[in-house]
């Protein structure tokens, strides 16, 4: 049931008085209405329960034992929500599960298991709808595409219209017939067109020029000839999958930055909603909405993207005037500030990720781990969470052995990043820790 809170503030007195009544103590009946109200927030009968429990069950069986199956499936039901597939797509590489590319003679509408690997589904890619995606599939199940001058002039060109072409193209769905995505989209104006006209005149019954001849693809494919021209930079090859797919596929424009921004941050994208103290973060400003308030201020709401997902940003007028220099898109920014109810960073402090540096004025604090007793295999998977978590706070490891106790301030490289993440994994493992 969910509660209602008013119609439980006007019952806890009455039941306070009810649970008197009928010889109990008042402490009794105040710690029973809070179990009753806490249950109220979001509770389950039975079968309700037991459903979900057999579906979990059912669920984490098939990530165990068919993981690569079980990450394709869940990436297809989602396939329209780009943070979800970016967010799934996080969770299938930390299970060593590469993500392969869309191609166009090998991709299907959903996310498709090869080997260990999974396949990017065409549907994936904006701009290309299912009619497009069967028509590609039904005509390369005759043959393989060679390259572009063949895939335009097999496809029904309705179907399959230049939009969708240029978004596979910007995709890299046909990197490995071998040519720079930059010739594709430079020729792809001029390929359509002839495309188009041979496909007219053997709809009107005319007989080519070319198709005379046995040889007449490779014929044909001669008349657009590719233009000598280097590929695009990395920046620019990452930008157009982005705009295609969403999210950052064959790399991260982040990747160059990931030490800097290990060292300095203490919070990712992610765990956000669980910040309750000062928080640092840093990414990429992808979005930059900056507003004039009613007392002619200038301020700004900024998207900032690191390598697990995105976060909002509010810089208000007092803030705004002393960072604004750093608020340009596609440049990495350090952000230092508190989170608010819904969510958002209000930041008081920014910077360049190269230059700045807030650690020194972030509180760094020793974080302290206790183990109870010397525990080899407990030892290793403790190691195995510090370095996952790397950070800028020095670590100090209090244990029992043999009856003394011992305190160890381990090496620079178990620095730590504390985050909820890494409080819940040392949680899980029974190790006590404060900071």
């Amino acid at each position: 049931m969910k509660k209602k809170e008013k119609i439980m503030k006007q019952q806890k007195k009455n039941f306070i008085e009810g649970t008197i009544n009928n010889g109990y103590s008042k402490k009794m009946g105040e710690e029973l209405f809070e179990l009753i109200e806490y249950f109220g927030g979001y509770g389950f009968n039975k079968a309700h329960s037991t459903a979900y429990a057999y579906v979990s069950y059912q669920t984490a069986y098939l990530k165990a034992h068919y993981p690569v199956e079980f990450m394709a499936a869940l990436l297809t039901s989602v396939i329209g929500n780009s943070d979800k597939v970016a967010e799934y797509i996080l969770e299938a590489e930390r299970m060593e599960i590469e993500i392969l590319s869309p191609d166009i003679n090998h991709s299907r509408i959903g996310f498709t298991v090869e080997g260990r690997k999974i396949r990017f589904g065409l549907e994936g890619i904006k701009n290309v709808g299912q009619k497009a995606i069967e028509e590609i599939i039904a005509v390369r199940e005759e043959e393989q595409f060679k390259d572009l001058f063949d895939f335009c002039q097999r496809v029904d060109l309705g179907t399959v219209n230049k939009r969708v072409v240029e978004s596979l193209i910007k995709a890299g769905a046909f990197d490995s017939l071998g040519n720079y995505r930059s010739q594709l989209l430079e020729v792809l104006a001029d390929a359509f067109a002839q495309a188009q006209r041979i496909q007219q005149e053997r709809s009107n019954g005319q007989t080519s020029f070319l198709d005379l001849f046995e040889q007449a693809d490779d014929f044909i494919t001669a008349q657009v000839k590719l233009p000598e021209i280097e590929e695009f930079d990395q920046q620019k090859l990452l930008s157009l999958e982005k705009e295609m797919l969403g999210l950052y596929l064959s790399g991260h424009p982040l990747d160059s930055y990931l030490e800097q921004l290990q060292k300095k941050r203490n919070m990712i994208s992610k765990d956000i909603k669980e910040a309750k103290e000062r928080v640092i973060l840093g990414g990429l400003i992808t979005n930059n909405r900056e507003i004039i308030t009613k007392n002619q201020r200038q301020m700004a709401f900024l998207t900032v993207e690191d390598e697990y997902g995105n976060f909002e940003v509010v810089v208000f007028p007092d803030t705004y005037q002393k960072y604004q220099e750093f608020l340009l898109e596609d440049e990495p920014i350090l952000v230092v500030g508190k989170v608010n109810q819904e969510g958002k960073v209000i930041a008081n402090k920014l910077g360049s990720l190269t230059t700045a540096d807030f650690s020194s004025s972030s509180k760094k604090k020793a974080f302290h781990l206790q183990l109870e007793e010397f525990d080899q295999q407990k030892l290793v998977e403790l190691k195995e969470v510090l370095v996952d978590s790397p950070g800028i706070n020095p670590v100090y490891l209090h244990l029992l052995i043999e009856g003394y106790r011992v305190s160890i301030k381990l090496s620079a490289e178990y620095k730590l990043e504390v985050t909820p993440k890494l409080r819940k994994k040392l949680s899980k493992l029974k190790v006590k820790h404060s900071f």
